[in-house]
């Protein structure tokens, strides 16, 4: 029998193709990661969709009050107010797509001595919008001048979103 000496690169082979393996793998990790479909950009459209509903029902709000020149008690949902709180996809909802709603409150402001009754002119305006699961809610001070006149706001805030 033959007598060799032991070869000092046995094995290095297969840690060659162990190290080429792992790191194809990690380079698979990765793509799959990079070309993923993710949900947030469905979630960010209702968002965006959720804010565009609000919207709607603070301009259907003004709408309210520049036809309404009744300044006894406010009505907190009032149901003259085209589309409010009609179900998404219902007969009589203001927006073409099925999953599309709002849903309005009109406040007295907290500083109006008036109570229910406004006297100053100043109303709060809260519009929630919803689209699929978001819900978006946008809030306006206005002054409202009574009739004839043009209710106006400087700014809506963003209250709540997902």
């Amino acid at each position: 029998m033959l007598d060799r000496e032991p070869v000092p690169e046995r094995g290095a082979a297969m840690l060659l193709l162990l190290v080429t393996l792992v790191a194809l793998l990690g380079i698979g990790a990765v793509t799959m990661l990079a070309v993923r479909p993710d949900a947030r950009p469905a979630a960010r459209r209702h968002e965006a969709e959720a804010l565009q509903a609000a919207e709607s029902g603070l301009a259907a709000a003004l709408s309210y009050l520049r036809r309404s020149c009744d300044r006894g008690p406010l009505p907190a949902r009032p149901a003259e107010l085209y589309g409010n709180g009609v179900a998404a996809g219902a007969p009589g909802s203001p927006f073409a797509a099925a999953d599309l709603a709002y849903e309005v409150t009109l406040e007295n402001d907290a500083t109006d001595p008036g109570g229910e009754r406004d006297t100053d002119g100043r109303l709060v305006v809260r519009s929630t919008g919803r689209s699929g699961r978001a819900e978006v809610v946008v809030e306006a001070d206005i002054d409202d001048p009574g009739c004839p006149g043009e209710p106006a706001f400087d700014e809506a805030r963003l209250v709540e979103a997902p």
